[in-house]
């Protein structure tokens, strides 16, 4: 029956994305039924405690280290620590066990050799090449070849390897990477084109196919916190998951869309997380929190068990640490970290040092993207977006933007072009043309904070996962919502979300609240119906101002007025309006000053912390239509990011120099012609991102 629905899907294509993942349900509730576990089971045997042993205890989902004060019968008293302090409790043994109990793979248990001129008593840890080592009750621990134990013994093993799953990948030795803190790049390019950087292709493999492919939770407490999209013959995508209470091992799930199979199934130390995939040179990247500590591993979906090569700490000088889990192996021996707020890192992997590091001027911290074969980093900046070659840290380009600081950029598909959102435009670069960029109108999409730019295909953009983008019609056309509680979101470096082609690659989390499990899969875009809607679209319907359209001003500016008024009149004129004071729709100016406020600066030559005390100054337009805002934009003095002091130039001084009155917002805001309806803002349709694929609503 399964395989019938998913040729069904061949046939049907936009059947099969609005029923994606539902036909995989069956086979979950199978794979559940089977539903891994690390270590023990959880009804254990009658245990002989007694005083002074090394024991832990289940608390709720967490095992608690202890020792035995005593034991009689079923119940055992134990001390055992909680909350910082120590406690005593007499406890059902069954949720109690040895402390070896926890990394051991068998019982305690007799083990011989042939002739049983070799006899221990041991449980076994795990496997080691040909060997398998062993805890002994005195607390220590041997490695036996397996060839030596009795044929019972190693038909005992056969069974334990098969039960067990795959080993636990080992952490090497921390490596001592060489910092420099003047290794930022000094090769400069103020070039404003793109004519010398070349277009970067993805491999021919990066493609999906549109299927999904489940995987049941491990335990309660284990998290999906990242979904690589790689391709291939097998439409390969690779899942990240982590134990919330580091506890018990990640997993990497190696998963063919081809196939709706999982065909491999790695383990990682606790506290181990997934974040970033290379195929090409078959490593994986882990980030620990503690430190915190990249791993650089050896992996695909043919090795039983990942290989760590190199092990190091990546934090920034400032001591703010990891500001998030971002990373990129942009090279077989080049590693990319977001080690502190607005900070990036360039690792070489060979020779344990650091290649290069970047700051990033962006107020909003826009996130940086890589071109899809990862050769160029492009940096998007308030004044302009860096295109950064990413094995040296070279500077190749320094776009300038307009309609406010970049916001987000994303290469298309081709590796041949780079789309830059600002507050109100859209500009699209050409790779290895020095021709200046393609604008479009985009204040309907733009922020002025930070936005996820992907594209679709040649003429459509999704903004931050949830609105399609037009460049023919310069608007925006669909929006998308994912199911609360049931899709998994991206947060603070966890991706699992991304746009591969013309796919939405993306996990979802299915079941009961007892059985819970996985799915990860890929959608095509937009969607259904999608297409149909646009091609019959009246942009026209989409405003709810023209040229033409009513309005009055109210101003509120102080001794700004009589300017302020003049500049609004202004641009009443320029957009083809008609000033009429008992007009519906209201330009509102308003100027004045926030709450006072202080704000602490840290010094970056070690001499400790400053504070400003600052009132900052604010100008604010709105244009509202029956008391509803439909365009709005603002300024404010405010206090700077990182503030530049001279030497004896006081830090309050400087932020008292930076707060003054800024009238000239309304003489320069760029106020569009036409303005969109606010109830049609996110476009003319939307679709439920679920477990169900793309279902229009």
């Amino acid at each position: 029956m399964l395989v019938a629905h998913f040729h069904r899907f061949a046939n049907n294509p936009e059947h099969a994305v609005q029923s994606l993942f539902k036909y995989l349900l069956p086979l979950l509730l199978l794979t559940l039924l089977c539903e891994l576990t690390f270590g023990q089971k959880a009804k254990k045997s009658p245990r002989k405690f007694k005083i002074g042993d090394e024991i832990e205890y289940l608390w709720v989902n967490k095992w608690l280290p202890g020792t035995v004060l005593g034991a009689e019968g079923n119940f055992v008293a134990i001390e055992y620590e909680w909350g910082g302090s120590m406690r005593q409790e007499t406890v059902d043994a069954n949720k109690v066990r040895f402390a070896w109990e926890a990394k051991a793979i068998t019982p305690m248990r007799t083990w011989n050799d042939e002739k049983k001129q070799f006899s221990i008593r041991a449980a076994a840890l795990g496997f080691k090449q040909d060997s398998v080592r062993l805890y002994k009750e005195d607390g220590t621990e041997i490695t036996v070849p397996i060839a030596k134990l009795s044929e019972s013994d190693r038909k005992f093993l056969d069974r334990v390897r098969a039960q067990a799953g795959p080993p636990i990948a080992e952490l090497p030795e921390l490596d001592d990477f060489a910092k420099n803190p003047n290794s930022i790049s000094t090769a400069w390019n103020e070039a404003e084109n793109l004519s010398a950087v070349a277009p970067d292709a993805p491999p021919a493999f990066a493609q999906v196919p549109m299927s999904g492919v489940g995987f049941a939770k491990a335990h309660f407490f284990e998290t999906l916190t990242h979904v690589h999209p790689i391709g291939g013959g097998d439409g390969w995508i690779v899942a990240g998951t982590i134990d919330g209470q580091s506890q018990l091992p990640s997993r990497v799930i190696w998963a063919s869309l081809k196939t709706s199979t999982v065909k491999r199934m790695q383990l990682l130390p606790a506290g181990e997380r997934l974040s970033a995939v290379d195929p090409r040179s078959r490593q994986v990247l882990t980030v620990n929190k503690e430190g915190p500590r990249l791993t650089l591993w050896s992996a695909d979906p043919n090795t039983e068990q990942p290989i760590a090569k190199r092990s190091w700490i990546s934090v920034s000088d400032d001591k703010w640490g990891s500001w998030n889990n971002w990373t990129a192996i942009v090279a077989p021996n080049r590693v990319l970290h977001e080690w502190g707020k607005q900070q990036f890192v360039v690792w070489d992997t060979e020779a344990n040092r650091e290649v290069y590091r970047i700051d990033q001027e962006s107020f909003f911290s826009a996130r940086p993207t890589l071109s899809p074969a990862n050769r160029y980093i492009a940096l998007p900046e308030d004044k302009r977006v860096r295109i950064i070659e990413a094995a040296n840290g070279k500077t190749l380009a320094s776009l300038p933007v307009e309609g406010g600081s970049a916001a987000g950029v994303g290469f298309n598909a081709q590796g041949t072009q780079l789309a830059v959102l600002t507050r109100s435009q859209l500009a699209i670069w050409t790779l290895g043309s020095a021709d200046g960029p393609e604008r479009f109108r985009a204040d309907s999409v733009g922020t002025p904070f930070s936005a996820d730019v992907e594209w679709v295909d040649d003429h459509s953009l999704l903004i931050d996962r949830e609105t399609l983008y037009d460049t023919q019609l310069e608007l925006p056309v669909w929006n998308y919502k994912a199911k609360v509680f049931e899709v998994q979101s991206d947060s603070w470096g966890e991706k699992t979300q991304s746009v591969l082609g013309d796919k939405l690659c993306y996990a979802v989390t299915v079941g009961s609240s007892n059985e819970k499990a996985f799915v990860v899969g890929a959608v095509e875009l937009p969607g259904p119906r999608v297409r149909e809607a646009v091609a019959s679209l009246d942009p026209e319907s989409l405003y709810i101002i023209k040229p033409g359209h009513a309005v009055r001003t109210e101003v509120q500016c102080g001794e700004y007025n009589q300017e302020v008024q003049a500049a609004l009149e202004q641009q009443i004129r320029e957009n083809g309006w008609v000033l009429d004071n008992s007009a519906s729709t209201v330009m509102k100016a308003e100027m004045g000053r926030s709450e006072t406020q202080t704000v602490k600066y840290k010094s970056t030559s070690g001499a400790g912390e400053m504070s400003v005390t600052i009132t900052p100054y604010f100008s604010r337009l709105q244009i509202t239509v029956n008391n509803e805002v439909a365009w709005q934009t603002g300024s404010g003095s405010g206090a700077p990011h990182v503030m530049f002091l001279q030497s004896g130039e006081s830090a309050q001084a400087k932020a008292n120099e930076m707060q003054k009155p800024y009238p000239g917002l309304f003489a320069q805001a760029n106020i569009p012609e036409k303005i969109f309806d606010p109830k049609k803002k996110n476009g003319i349709g939307s679709s439920l991102i679920s477990s169900q694929g793309l279902t229009p609503q």
